[in-house]
Protein backbone atom coordinates (compact mmCIF):
# COMPACT_ATOMS: atom_id res chain seq x y z
CA UNK A 1 0.00 0.00 0.00
CA UNK A 2 2.82 1.99 1.06
CA UNK A 3 4.30 1.59 -2.17
CA UNK A 4 1.35 2.27 -4.24
CA UNK A 5 1.39 5.91 -2.83
CA UNK A 6 4.91 6.34 -3.04
CA UNK A 7 4.23 5.35 -6.79
CA UNK A 8 1.45 7.87 -6.87
CA UNK A 9 3.23 11.11 -5.15
CA UNK A 10 6.10 10.50 -7.92
CA UNK A 11 3.69 10.41 -10.95
CA UNK A 12 2.28 13.84 -9.51
CA UNK A 13 5.40 15.76 -9.03
CA UNK A 14 6.92 14.42 -12.50
CA UNK A 15 3.42 16.15 -14.19
CA UNK A 16 4.32 19.18 -11.72
CA UNK A 17 8.01 19.17 -13.15
CA UNK A 18 6.33 18.58 -16.90
CA UNK A 19 4.08 21.17 -16.37
CA UNK A 20 6.54 23.78 -14.96
CA UNK A 21 8.94 23.18 -17.82
CA UNK A 22 6.36 23.59 -20.43
CA UNK A 23 4.81 27.08 -18.74
CA UNK A 24 8.62 28.33 -18.44
CA UNK A 25 9.06 27.75 -22.15
CA UNK A 26 6.10 29.46 -23.13
CA UNK A 27 7.27 32.28 -21.29
CA UNK A 28 10.58 32.41 -22.88
CA UNK A 29 8.39 32.23 -26.08
CA UNK A 30 6.30 35.20 -25.04
CA UNK A 31 9.35 37.06 -23.78
CA UNK A 32 11.20 36.41 -27.28
CA UNK A 33 8.19 37.71 -29.13
CA UNK A 34 8.15 40.84 -26.74
CA UNK A 35 11.28 41.91 -26.98
CA UNK A 36 11.33 41.26 -30.84
CA UNK A 37 8.08 43.62 -31.05
CA UNK A 38 9.29 46.25 -29.02
CA UNK A 39 13.00 46.37 -31.14
CA UNK A 40 10.19 46.44 -34.69
CA UNK A 41 8.54 49.66 -32.92
CA UNK A 42 11.69 51.39 -31.68
CA UNK A 43 12.92 50.88 -35.35
CA UNK A 44 9.34 52.03 -36.85
CA UNK A 45 9.96 55.34 -34.83
CA UNK A 46 13.28 55.61 -35.94
CA UNK A 47 12.06 55.55 -39.53
CA UNK A 48 9.50 57.99 -39.20
CA UNK A 49 10.32 61.79 -40.27
CA UNK A 50 11.03 64.17 -37.53
CA UNK A 51 8.88 67.19 -38.86
CA UNK A 52 10.51 70.58 -37.16
CA UNK A 53 8.84 73.68 -37.70
CA UNK A 54 11.17 76.16 -37.96
CA UNK A 55 11.09 79.97 -37.82
CA UNK A 56 11.47 82.40 -40.96
CA UNK A 57 15.02 82.20 -40.67
CA UNK A 58 15.56 86.09 -42.49
CA UNK A 59 13.38 87.59 -40.22
CA UNK A 60 15.65 86.62 -37.54
CA UNK A 61 18.79 87.17 -39.04
CA UNK A 62 17.44 90.94 -39.70
CA UNK A 63 17.22 90.91 -35.95
CA UNK A 64 20.48 90.57 -35.23
CA UNK A 65 23.66 92.11 -35.27
CA UNK A 66 27.45 91.80 -34.58
CA UNK A 67 29.45 94.02 -32.43
CA UNK A 68 32.92 94.31 -32.61
CA UNK A 69 35.81 95.92 -31.03
CA UNK A 70 39.59 96.14 -30.95
CA UNK A 71 39.42 93.04 -28.40
CA UNK A 72 36.57 91.11 -28.64
CA UNK A 73 33.64 90.20 -30.92
CA UNK A 74 30.14 89.03 -30.37
CA UNK A 75 26.52 89.08 -31.29
CA UNK A 76 23.35 91.24 -30.37
CA UNK A 77 19.85 91.28 -30.77
CA UNK A 78 17.87 94.50 -31.75
CA UNK A 79 15.44 95.44 -29.57
CA UNK A 80 13.65 98.70 -30.50
CA UNK A 81 13.92 100.89 -33.67
CA UNK A 82 12.70 104.37 -33.05
CA UNK A 83 12.71 107.70 -35.38
CA UNK A 84 16.46 108.57 -33.55
CA UNK A 85 17.91 105.21 -31.78
CA UNK A 86 18.16 101.65 -32.90
CA UNK A 87 18.60 100.42 -29.48
CA UNK A 88 20.95 96.38 -29.01
CA UNK A 89 20.74 94.05 -26.37
CA UNK A 90 23.70 92.26 -25.75
CA UNK A 91 25.69 90.97 -22.80
CA UNK A 92 27.48 93.70 -20.21
CA UNK A 93 30.94 91.70 -21.17
CA UNK A 94 30.57 93.12 -24.75
CA UNK A 95 28.98 96.46 -24.00
CA UNK A 96 31.16 97.78 -21.60
CA UNK A 97 34.89 96.02 -21.57
CA UNK A 98 34.96 96.23 -25.79
CA UNK A 99 37.25 99.02 -27.17
CA UNK A 100 35.77 101.01 -29.89
CA UNK A 101 32.45 98.79 -30.20
CA UNK A 102 31.50 99.19 -33.64
CA UNK A 103 27.83 97.06 -34.57
CA UNK A 104 27.66 95.55 -38.28
CA UNK A 105 24.08 95.48 -39.67
CA UNK A 106 25.49 94.32 -42.90
CA UNK A 107 29.00 93.67 -44.43
CA UNK A 108 29.07 96.41 -45.58
CA UNK A 109 27.56 99.06 -42.74
CA UNK A 110 29.54 99.21 -38.97
CA UNK A 111 28.88 102.21 -37.17
CA UNK A 112 30.43 103.29 -33.66
CA UNK A 113 27.73 102.43 -30.78
CA UNK A 114 27.22 104.06 -27.33
CA UNK A 115 26.91 102.06 -24.01
CA UNK A 116 23.77 103.22 -22.68
CA UNK A 117 23.70 101.01 -19.49
CA UNK A 118 24.34 97.33 -17.87
CA UNK A 119 23.65 95.02 -15.41
CA UNK A 120 26.71 93.67 -14.73
CA UNK A 121 25.45 90.90 -11.98
CA UNK A 122 23.51 89.64 -15.56
CA UNK A 123 25.87 90.16 -17.97
CA UNK A 124 23.34 92.31 -19.48
CA UNK A 125 24.00 95.33 -21.35
CA UNK A 126 22.18 98.10 -23.95
CA UNK A 127 23.78 99.70 -26.79
CA UNK A 128 22.36 102.23 -29.18
CA UNK A 129 23.08 103.67 -32.91
CA UNK A 130 22.04 106.58 -34.22
CA UNK A 131 18.92 105.72 -36.60
CA UNK A 132 20.50 109.05 -38.90
CA UNK A 133 23.58 107.34 -39.64
CA UNK A 134 22.08 104.07 -40.72
CA UNK A 135 21.44 103.95 -44.85
CA UNK A 136 17.90 104.10 -45.56
CA UNK A 137 17.86 100.84 -47.67
CA UNK A 138 19.86 98.88 -44.64
CA UNK A 139 17.44 100.55 -41.87
CA UNK A 140 14.64 99.52 -43.61
CA UNK A 141 15.32 95.91 -43.57
CA UNK A 142 16.24 95.71 -39.87
CA UNK A 143 13.89 94.49 -37.24
CA UNK A 144 13.22 94.75 -33.86
CA UNK A 145 12.67 91.64 -31.57
CA UNK A 146 9.14 90.27 -30.49
CA UNK A 147 8.25 89.18 -27.27
CA UNK A 148 6.28 86.06 -26.25
CA UNK A 149 2.44 87.52 -25.09
CA UNK A 150 2.11 85.00 -22.33
CA UNK A 151 4.37 83.83 -19.68
CA UNK A 152 6.58 80.82 -21.19
CA UNK A 153 7.55 77.64 -19.13
CA UNK A 154 11.13 76.25 -20.66
CA UNK A 155 10.27 72.32 -20.74
CA UNK A 156 12.92 70.15 -21.00
CA UNK A 157 12.73 69.06 -24.95
CA UNK A 158 11.50 72.38 -26.00
CA UNK A 159 12.75 73.51 -29.18
CA UNK A 160 14.91 76.66 -29.58
CA UNK A 161 16.39 78.47 -32.62
CA UNK A 162 19.73 80.42 -32.28
CA UNK A 163 21.03 83.29 -34.66
CA UNK A 164 24.39 84.63 -34.27
CA UNK A 165 27.62 86.11 -35.59
CA UNK A 166 30.12 83.33 -34.15
CA UNK A 167 32.40 84.10 -37.17
CA UNK A 168 30.67 86.28 -39.49
CA UNK A 169 27.47 88.56 -39.71
CA UNK A 170 24.59 85.73 -38.77
CA UNK A 171 27.11 82.98 -39.71
CA UNK A 172 25.39 80.96 -36.60
CA UNK A 173 22.04 79.63 -36.49
CA UNK A 174 21.12 76.58 -35.68
CA UNK A 175 18.10 74.34 -34.10
CA UNK A 176 18.87 72.99 -30.31
CA UNK A 177 16.75 72.19 -27.61
CA UNK A 178 16.25 72.66 -24.09
CA UNK A 179 18.48 70.51 -22.02
CA UNK A 180 18.06 71.77 -18.59
CA UNK A 181 14.69 74.12 -17.51
CA UNK A 182 15.71 77.28 -14.81
CA UNK A 183 18.69 76.42 -12.41
CA UNK A 184 20.47 79.15 -10.53
CA UNK A 185 23.46 80.23 -11.59
CA UNK A 186 25.71 82.14 -9.04
CA UNK A 187 27.96 83.55 -11.60
CA UNK A 188 24.90 85.48 -12.81
CA UNK A 189 22.92 85.48 -9.98
CA UNK A 190 19.74 84.34 -12.20
CA UNK A 191 17.88 81.55 -12.79
CA UNK A 192 19.63 80.34 -16.58
CA UNK A 193 18.00 78.48 -19.29
CA UNK A 194 20.56 75.46 -20.70
CA UNK A 195 20.12 74.53 -24.04
CA UNK A 196 22.18 72.08 -26.70
CA UNK A 197 24.47 73.32 -29.36
CA UNK A 198 27.32 74.81 -30.31
CA UNK A 199 30.32 76.21 -28.05
CA UNK A 200 31.90 78.98 -30.82
CA UNK A 201 33.77 82.01 -29.75
CA UNK A 202 31.32 85.03 -30.88
CA UNK A 203 28.34 83.29 -29.89
CA UNK A 204 27.76 85.64 -26.46
CA UNK A 205 24.85 87.72 -26.83
CA UNK A 206 23.45 85.81 -29.23
CA UNK A 207 18.95 85.49 -29.68
CA UNK A 208 17.31 82.76 -28.64
CA UNK A 209 13.75 82.14 -30.58
CA UNK A 210 10.81 79.84 -30.48
CA UNK A 211 9.87 78.37 -33.69
CA UNK A 212 6.73 81.43 -33.92
CA UNK A 213 10.32 83.74 -34.06
CA UNK A 214 9.35 84.96 -30.53
CA UNK A 215 12.48 86.45 -28.61
CA UNK A 216 13.14 83.77 -25.56
CA UNK A 217 16.41 85.37 -24.41
CA UNK A 218 19.91 85.75 -24.61
CA UNK A 219 23.34 83.21 -24.94
CA UNK A 220 25.77 84.57 -22.06
CA UNK A 221 28.12 81.12 -21.69
CA UNK A 222 28.71 78.04 -23.39
CA UNK A 223 31.18 75.09 -23.34
CA UNK A 224 31.22 71.83 -25.49
CA UNK A 225 28.21 71.16 -26.75
CA UNK A 226 25.91 73.00 -23.92
CA UNK A 227 24.95 76.66 -23.53
CA UNK A 228 23.69 78.85 -21.12
CA UNK A 229 21.02 81.81 -21.66
CA UNK A 230 18.93 84.72 -19.87
CA UNK A 231 15.81 83.89 -20.22
CA UNK A 232 13.53 86.84 -21.70
CA UNK A 233 11.13 87.54 -18.37
CA UNK A 234 13.96 88.47 -16.83
CA UNK A 235 15.69 90.57 -19.14
CA UNK A 236 11.81 92.34 -19.55
CA UNK A 237 11.93 93.52 -15.81
CA UNK A 238 15.46 95.07 -15.93
CA UNK A 239 15.40 98.33 -15.06
CA UNK A 240 18.14 99.52 -17.98
CA UNK A 241 15.60 99.06 -20.81
CA UNK A 242 13.34 101.80 -19.18
CA UNK A 243 10.35 102.07 -21.59
CA UNK A 244 12.00 101.55 -24.71
CA UNK A 245 11.31 97.92 -25.69
CA UNK A 246 9.05 97.68 -28.48
CA UNK A 247 8.40 101.56 -28.62
CA UNK A 248 9.10 101.29 -32.40
CA UNK A 249 8.16 104.65 -34.50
Amino acid sequence: MKRRLLLFQMLILLFLLSACNNYGQVIHQNKVIMDNQIEQDIDQIEEIPIVMEEPDWSILQAESVMIKGDNIFGSGTILSITGTEVYIITNDHLSTYVLNPIVWFDENTGLEAEVISAAEQLDLGLIKVPTEEIPSDVLRNLKSLTFPDENMDFEVGMQLFVVGSATALNSTQFSSKVVLGEEYHLEFHANMITGKGKALAGMSGSGVFNKKGEYLGMISGAKDDLFVFLPYQIIQSEKILGGIINDED
